[in-house]
């Protein structure tokens, strides 16, 4: 009865292999089967590095040290700034990864966190020793250089920071207006040439303007005609030509720090010496302007209406 029954049960078979038209196939084939998930996996965790050493660039290096200078908040910043393409480039490849780990022969044995975990883990170790390797900047500059629907990091950066009707401007000195430089002519990354006076720099930065390397520079008018008026406020070094350490971004953030403190401290140290003449009225030799009808708050409010302690920037910094 058994034989009877494995008869049967060969005979529904073959005629289900020939009704369907199903053949045999080598072991060859199989093993090429095999092979093929295991590369699409390995492909897709390398890829996925990849991704990840791109998406690592571009998230710590998207100027931080700077944000108040080109948002209102760092809550606005991050979010206009953020990666999202490669977010999603790195958790597609890592689904791609998990599919095709699923599909090799043992696959559906392992369990889900083993499969996400090991895909994602081997892409994070191969993220790591790119992003040393400086393969995160290379990779996102020759994409912005060769494909026109790529924005890279650095064009990003520059797209920020060439707002003139918001007192930013990139490019680089061309030459001093005058013989005293105390203004300048500046050029930006546009190829337009802006007069600007430099009175109101700080020693350090007019030597980095002077210097004729690409700079960020600050800025505000003095007039209601963009041209008429620039006056440079602060100047910061252009870091993304090649792949920046986080000291420099350190550097730079202390120097912008340093310069909205110095602006404070000069108020501050404004008002201290009016409200010390205002007390010692009668005691001041040589004869000095009445000061009997003007606070101090006043002559701060009329200091204030400079054009650099009136730019957003130090004026959202020092409030």
């Amino acid at each position: 009865m058994n034989e009877s029954m494995n008869n049967k049960i060969k005979e529904s078979v073959l005629e289900r292999l020939e009704r369907e038209g199903i053949t045999p196939r080598s072991r060859l084939y199989w093993l090429s089967y095999e092979y093929a998930f295991w590369g699409a996996w390995l492909l897709s965790v390398v890829l996925g590095a990849v991704a990840l050493a791109v998406l690592s660039f571009t998230s710590l290096y998207i100027g931080y040290s700077l944000y108040e200078a080109t948002h209102q908040s760092f809550l606005t910043f991050f979010f206009d700034t953020l990666p999202y393409l490669w977010f999603l480039a790195f958790a597609g490849l890592t689904i791609v990864a998990y599919f095709n780990l699923r599909n090799t022969k043992r696959g559906y044995k392992y369990p889900l966190y083993l499969v996400v975990g090991s895909s994602f883990g081997f892409s994070v170790v191969g993220a790591v020793v790119l992003h040393s390797l400086g393969a995160g900047f290379y990779l996102d500059h020759y994409m912005g250089q060769h494909l026109k629907s790529y924005q890279s990091r650095a064009e990003f950066e520059a797209q920020m920071w060439q707002n003139p009707l918001e007192g930013r401007l990139l490019g680089v000195l061309k030459a001093p207006s005058d013989d005293d430089l105390k203004q300048v002519l500046f050029t930006d990354v546009n190829n337009e040439d802006w007069d600007v006076t430099i009175t109101e720099l700080r020693t350090r930065d007019a030597e980095l303007l002077l210097s004729g390397h690409k700079v960020r520079m600050l800025v505000a008018t003095t007039t209601e005609e963009l041209r008429d008026g620039m006056i440079a406020c602060a100047v910061f070094p252009w870091i993304l030509d090649a792949a920046p350490g986080v000291e420099r971004w350190r550097a730079e953030r202390k120097n912008f720090i340093e310069d909205v403190e110095e602006r404070r401290a000069k108020l501050q140290e404004l008002v201290k010496d009016i409200k010390e003449v205002v007390k010692d009225d009668d005691s001041v030799s040589p004869p000095r302007p009445n000061f009997s009808t003007t606070t101090a708050e006043d002559v701060v409010r009329v200091a204030e209406q400079s054009p650099c302690s009136n730019h957003p920037v130090f004026r959202r910094e020092r409030n």
